[in-house]
């Protein structure tokens, strides 16, 4: 009996190392984060909103993205928008990302990241999204957020 659980302890074992390997081979397993958003000014609040993101590891490569849902509770904050990476990237410079916010009554809205050490913001039409740019944000309206960039 004592035999047969060390050959399983072993199976199991050698199924870890085979799917260490997998990944390896096929890229990064996408994994969950809660970022944290802050603003300028004023820190807004998700409340019954939702805040998720997800990031994805291929060798020093991370691919990641957020979305941000407002809810009927969610407080917007005020000044420019700020959100954490999963990892902090090794080169600013090489950091690239994009967003889409959506106004649920209106259009949408699209622009870049400007990167600094530990947070990104959004940056759009020579200026950073903020609680009244490029719209006032409310209840039903989202962003999406895609970053790409290298870590050491």
């Amino acid at each position: 009996m004592s035999n047969e659980i060390a050959l399983m302890r072993e199976i199991a074992k050698l199924q870890d190392q085979i799917d260490a390997l997998r990944t390896i081979e096929v890229g990064g397993v996408w994994q969950s984060y809660t970022p944290v958003w802050t603003a300028a000014t004023t820190n807004p609040s998700i409340g019954n909103g939702t805040l998720s993101g997800r990031y994805c590891l291929i060798g020093k490569t991370v691919l990641a993205a957020i979305y941000v849902l407002f809810g009927s509770t969610t407080s917007a904050g005020t000044g420019a928008y700020s959100f954490t990476y999963p990892i902090n990237p090794d080169n600013l410079n090489y950091v690239v990302g994009n967003w889409l916010v959506r106004d649920i009554g209106g259009s949408p809205y699209v622009g870049n990241v400007y990167a600094s050490s530990s947070t990104f913001a959004l940056y759009y039409n020579n200026s950073y999204v903020t609680n009244g740019s490029p719209f006032g944000f409310a209840q039903s309206d989202f962003m999406r957020i895609n970053l790409f960039y290298e870590i050491a």
